[in-house]
């Protein structure tokens, strides 16, 4: 697949209309991906959270996401009310996707409620599993 990915984006040579299109279409979609790619990559790592705490790779990260949005801002056919209808119901059908997941979770866990603490091991039950443990383990 990224054989063909490649020829098709290298090798544009002898394309009809129709896949002079799709190579431009290609070229486009990796023209936004691609900051944007990088851009999370790189604020998942510098990021508290996923790696260390790094203000200027922070800065970058969304320096690069920016330049994505950039990008998509900057194609003369980005907007129309059309595509902006399009997308809206693409995000109100992922939304509502969202939403009975989170719904579904909440009842799986509410219908699973807590349960009481078990009692605490016997002195014999206690001596039983220290006798497992010191075998598997080889302890003392």
């Amino acid at each position: 697949m990224l054989l063909g990915l490649t020829f098709l984006i290298f090798l544009p040579s002898e394309f009809s209309e129709e896949r002079s299109v799709l190579h431009e279409s290609i070229l486009q979609s990796i023209s936004i991906a691609l900051p944007f790619a990088i851009g999370a990559i790189i604020i998942l790592r510098n990021s508290p959270t996923y790696g260390g705490r790094s203000i200027p790779g922070l800065v970058t990260g969304w320096i690069m996401v920016i330049v994505s949005w950039a990008v998509i801002l900057s194609e003369k056919d980005a907007f129309s009310i059309l595509g902006f209808a399009r997308g809206a119901l693409v995000f109100l059908g992922v939304l509502v996707g969202l939403i009975a997941i989170l719904i579904g979770s909440h009842v799986v866990e509410r219908s699973s409620g807590l349960r009481d603490e078990s009692e605490p091991l016997s002195i014999e039950e206690g001596a039983l599993v220290r006798t497992i443990l010191e075998r598997r383990l080889g302890g003392d």
